[in-house]
């Protein structure tokens, strides 16, 4: 009976030897596997932080670091569609930018040329002023009033719209609307009179961009560049997200109706922000940037285009949001 128990046992401890055997070899192969994905990441990513605090280093963008070869036909297909552009002289320059959320792809045409955004840094003062109602609850309530020394005028706008008037006590909430929806210069300048300069030198300082300027003829952004202030809207890394989402949803009621608004369908969940600019020798710039979704799943687009016709310019705009639409639901 004693030969029996002790041949159980000797059965049972070798079972669990067996078992303990598997579970370790599991947790050495996990643990190896675990450290090569990490190390794969930390390859393929670059990771943007940032670096003024004692403590913490909170992220500020996550991107794979090189070109997605994925989007190389699409690439192909956008850089064919400017280069007809430029041979029948409807625009003498064009960078695109496109960016995956889900998966963090992109790619880009044309990276190094600068543009002059105009518009488009109405995005940072959006974020700026939403930044200074987080330090300053209340501040959105407050009042302006736009003075005649004090106004600007659309400036040789094309796509003009709606402007706020003389002598009209606006909050900094409507003159935001005014701003982003109609992209209203006097109600820019207002708001960028009443913001605490610190807050938006700070905030481009944050977003990797150069010292802000506001003269229209000398601040310059690449396409890429320009695509960071959506990609800190989406990803709420300078805002709140309450904050984010307020400010999507004003660039989604942009008044802007041409370029990709006419490219994708109608029932397409987007949000932009389009900048113009031109000087007295009849050259013209017309950018536009967007997020957009196909189905649920969340793009950036940055298209900016330099030529003589701002028509034209508008055309390729709408020319190749389409053929990015096109690509990605293929």
């Amino acid at each position: 009976m004693a030969t029996l128990r002790f041949i159980k046992q000797i059965i049972i401890f070798s079972m669990l030897s067996f078992l303990s055997g598997i579970a370790i070899t599991y947790f050495l192969m996990k643990t190896a596997l675990a450290d090569a994905i990490e190390y794969a990441i930390d390859n393929q990513y670059v990771i943007k932080r940032l670096d003024q605090y004692q403590y913490t280093k909170p992220v500020i963008s996550i991107a794979q670091a090189t070109e997605s070869p994925q989007y190389a036909p699409l690439k192909d297909d956008l850089t064919a569609i400017i280069q007809t552009l430029k041979d029948s002289g409807k625009v003498l320059q064009v960078s695109v930018y496109l960016k995956d959320f889900e998966r963090g792809r992109w790619t880009i045409i044309n990276p190094d040329e600068p543009y002059r955004p105009a518009s488009l840094l109405k995005l940072g003062l959006l974020l700026a002023v939403l930044r200074q109602e987080e330090l300053s609850p209340g501040f959105l309530n407050q009042t302006l009033t736009l003075s005649p020394q004090d106004t600007i005028g659309q400036q040789n706008q094309v796509f003009a719209d709606q402007s706020i008037r003389l002598r009209r006590k606006y909050t900094v909430r409507e003159l935001l609307e005014y701003m982003v929806v109609h992209s209203d210069n006097n109600a820019s300048r207002l708001l960028a009179s009443k913001l605490d300069q610190r807050v938006i030198s700070s905030l481009f300082k944050e977003l990797d961009l150069p010292e802000i300027n506001f003269d229209r003829n000398r601040y310059l952004l690449n396409a890429k560049q320009t695509s960071t202030f959506l990609r800190a809207i989406f990803n709420s890394t300078l805002l709140s997200p309450e904050k984010s989402e307020y400010a999507a949803s004003l660039l989604h009621k942009s008044a802007f109706t041409k370029g990709f608004s006419s490219a994708f369908p109608p029932e397409t969940k987007i949000w932009h922000k389009f900048g113009e600019w031109s000087d007295a020798s009849g050259q013209y710039e017309l950018h536009q940037t967007a997020v957009f979704f196909i189905g649920s799943k969340p793009y950036i687009l940055t298209v900016m285009t330099r030529g003589n016709d701002p028509e034209a310019l508008s055309k390729a705009l709408q020319s190749l949001a389409k053929a990015v639409y096109a690509g990605l639901s293929a």
